[in-house]
């Protein structure tokens, strides 16, 4: 049991940093891009009457589009990985570890949706 419990442990913690190193770097790429005057807010992009983003076709695109999408589907494996181990260990704690690494997995994905999917749209 003890082993399987430092197995979910160990599994997790790797997710989490796995999303956090997804979910963090666009951010920090838009912030930058922001404050350096590289990159104008939305509004202004929005008026000059563009189809698409100001980064649809620049390398910046790949760091801010490709986490939204493995993040949406890294949720559905971290409740994969959560009821395979909760089922092994007839446990709840690596399904509730799973459910709420999903949420914020999606969560994140989701703030990446809303603040940033148009720099790249």
């Amino acid at each position: 049991m003890e082993t399987l419990t430092r197995n979910v442990s160990s599994a997790f913690k790797f997710l989490f940093i796995f999303t956090l190193f997804l979910g963090v770097p666009p951010f920090l790429i838009y912030a930058q891009a922001r404050w350096s005057g590289a990159l104008p807010s939305e509004a202004v992009w929005s008026a000059r009457g563009g189809n698409h983003g100001p980064w649809w076709d620049s390398w910046q695109a790949l760091p801010m589009a490709l986490p939204m999408l493995v993040l949406g589907s890294l949720a559905f494996v971290s409740v994969l990985i959560g009821l395979f181990m909760g089922a092994k260990s007839k446990g709840f704690a690596p399904i509730i570890y799973g459910l709420c690494l999903a949420g914020l997995q999606f969560f994140i994905a989701f703030l990446q949706l809303v603040f940033l999917f148009w720099t790249v749209e």
